[in-house]
């Protein structure tokens, strides 16, 4: 992997900027966010299991986000400590010399998380909190919403959905596809891809959910898709869809009558982007019912 790949993959979270009033001026108060303890937790937790506890520099990474945890967390407390009662222009000093130490603290926390990244694409795992954080960051960016052909609408979930898994996994197997394709590339492959659910052969729809969130919080990229064969487009053609499943906690749907995970599309509605909310981006709001007959869930199998 090279580090032009790195870069385009990595994005660090706002800091917090208060502004602190003083009696000449006001003056921003850093401080390290609970996201970034979370990604602490991350990559202590997904570097302890199998395959990537294998690797020579894990423990080494996860003794750096020990290290770094209380540092971070002694920050945001004096960061909590300024208010509007600090007056004074020595305490212009003191906040600028604490701003300097967040810096610092936060280039550490950049680095672990790209030690962390690095390592993980080998096995194709990748950090729960970056498959978030990259998803809302694609979609924000407005390349993958509808855009007609020959006036006939035409999404581009199978564009999001490769491009995803170009830059956070490496892999390259989805490429060129369309919907319908890639779910007969899950069957034809097995050597790259785990059945999670699969209309062929149906199982329990709602055990397969869970595993699919479970699996996406464990790193793994995990992918639903609707193989359409019944219904007919404009264009004479059938069109499918294809979504990724978020490492986030499974959210009930009256409509489908059960837990259901959260995911990432392109397609007539694109989720989640910024300010989206947990409902905003349900499973349920980019499949149908009726098209559970037809649904395939699939997951890259990770490296040994």
């Amino acid at each position: 992997m090279t580090h032009c790949i790195i870069l385009t993959i990595l994005a660090v979270p706002s800091l917090l900027d208060a502004e602190v009033q003083t009696t000449s001026q006001q003056i921003r108060v850093l401080s390290p966010t609970p996201a970034m303890l979370d990604e602490l937790t991350q990559v202590d937790l997904i570097l302890s299991r199998e395959p990537a506890d294998s690797l020579p520099n894990a423990k080494q990474i996860r003794q750096a986000a020990a290290d770094l945890r209380p540092k971070l967390e002694q920050m945001m407390q004096r960061a909590a400590a300024f208010n509007d009662k600090l007056q004074g222009g020595g305490q212009i000093q003191v906040i600028s010399d604490h701003n300097e130490r967040v810096t610092k603290l936060k280039k550490e926390w950049q680095a672990i998380r790209v030690q962390t990244v690095v390592a993980l694409r080998r096995f194709r795992l990748q950090l729960p909190a970056l498959m978030m954080e990259k998803a809302v960051s694609m979609l924000d960016s407005g390349d993958f919403e509808t855009e007609e052909i020959d006036g006939v609408p035409a999404t581009k979930c199978n564009l999001f959905v490769q491009s995803f898994a170009r830059l956070l996994y490496g892999y390259r197997g989805l490429d060129g596809q369309l919907a319908n394709q890639m779910v007969a590339s899950f069957r034809k492959n097995p050597e790259d891809w785990s059945k999670l659910y699969d209309s062929k052969e149906p199982t329990e729809m709602a055990k397969a959910m869970s595993e699919a969130a479970e699996a996406a919080k464990r790193g793994e990229l995990v992918l639903v898709a609707w193989e359409n064969q019944s219904e007919l487009g404009t264009d004479g053609k059938y069109h499918g869809h294809i979504a990724v499943v978020l490492p986030e906690p499974l959210i009930n749907s009256d409509v489908w009558g059960m837990d259901l995970p959260r995911m990432a599309q392109a397609g007539k509605q694109s989720f989640p982007k910024t300010g989206s909310k947990p409902n905003d981006y349900k499973l349920s709001q980019g499949f149908e019912k009726a098209h559970q007959s037809e649904m395939v869930i699939y997951s890259l199998k990770v490296l040994k």
